[in-house]
């Protein structure tokens, strides 16, 4: 963290937290009970706090929480902010959840021969690096299922046309279809139907799953584009359900390269790898690490010595 931290050359305070309080007549903190206030309230007073917040900011780096899928504490206090007095456990003095993410990449020797056997100047197809993308976004809902989106239109736009060069089809007729007015060019579900039937012998509606799951995509795009939110019919999208569409992208590319010949396939690299990783939360009592001198520290390998 920075010693200094001033706005318009005046001294302020770096937080990585949010305190909401709530106040009621009594609250029930019996601990066989569901939490009070509930977590629906929680949910939409922080949801409420951090969207007017990161607007008027204008910040991205304010970020909605998805509650209680994150860290945090619940404290029953007096009015004046003190400690309620022990009840011997019958009462809840607070509620807490502690929660942890990491993301990694294993490394193993079977990829680093995959990776210096590329060339140089090679460059992954587009609609692989754009699924990469979609899954870097999530859990935001919106930028991940318009990415997936994209990388569908790049792929069947270039395999259509690769396939259109070796096909029966006059190149001027072929132009005539793909470049007119875009209202009357092929609709983006006829390039993954009719047209890959003609070019390529097959449609993606051969797999139903599949198909179900471009119509499902392309609708929570085109919601999400028009509308500002993500939608499948009524139902909203959420972010369990926007992996699983982008998942399905990922099928929907795999379908169409595996009928495709070889000069055309792209490779693929499929890997059964078990990664496990370790990290402790709690110390045993009888080691755990002396820390007053110096919180935060951290050893050469970058392992804080916090418990």
């Amino acid at each position: 963290a920075p010693m200094n931290v001033t706005i318009d050359d005046v001294g302020a305070n770096l937080g990585n937290g949010l305190r909401i309080d709530f106040q009621k007549e009594s609250f029930d903190r019996t601990t066989d009970s569901e939490c009070d206030p509930p977590y629906e309230l929680i949910n939409r007073a922080l949801r409420s706090l951090l969207l007017r917040l990161r607007f008027a900011g204008g910040s991205y780096l304010v970020t909605p929480s998805e509650f209680p899928n994150c860290e945090w504490r619940l404290q029953y206090l007096n009015d004046d902010e003190t400690p309620l007095p022990p009840t011997g456990g019958a009462l809840a003095a607070a509620r807490v959840t502690l929660h942890m993410s990491m993301s990694c990449v294993g490394l193993k020797p079977d990829i680093w021969d995959d990776f210096n056997g590329m060339d140089f100047e090679y460059e992954p197809p587009p609609w692989v690096s754009l699924l990469l993308e979609a899954r870097g976004a999530l859990p935001a809902v919106g930028p991940a299922i318009v990415l997936a989106q994209t990388a569908l239109e790049v792929l069947i736009a270039h395999v259509l046309n690769s396939l259109s060069q070796t096909s029966d089809i006059p190149d001027d007729l072929w132009t005539f279809m793909n470049d007119r007015d875009r209202r009357k060019e092929p609709a983006f579900a006829e390039q993954y139907d009719e047209l890959l039937r003609i070019l390529l012998g097959t449609s993606l509606k051969e797999d139903n799953i599949l198909w179900e799951g471009f119509s499902n995509l392309r609708d929570a795009r085109n919601s999400f584009v028009h509308e500002g939110q993500a939608r499948i019919g009524q139902g909203i999208v959420d972010a369990a359900k926007a992996a699983e569409l982008v998942v399905k992208a990922e099928g929907i590319v795999g379908f169409v390269r595996s009928k495709l010949d070889g000069e055309m396939q792209w490779p693929i690299y499929e890997r059964d790898t078990k990664m496990m990783v370790t990290k402790a939360l709690l110390y045993p009592e009888s080691s755990q690490p002396d820390t007053s001198a110096n919180q935060g520290s951290t050893d050469s390998s970058g392992a804080s010595n916090n418990p």
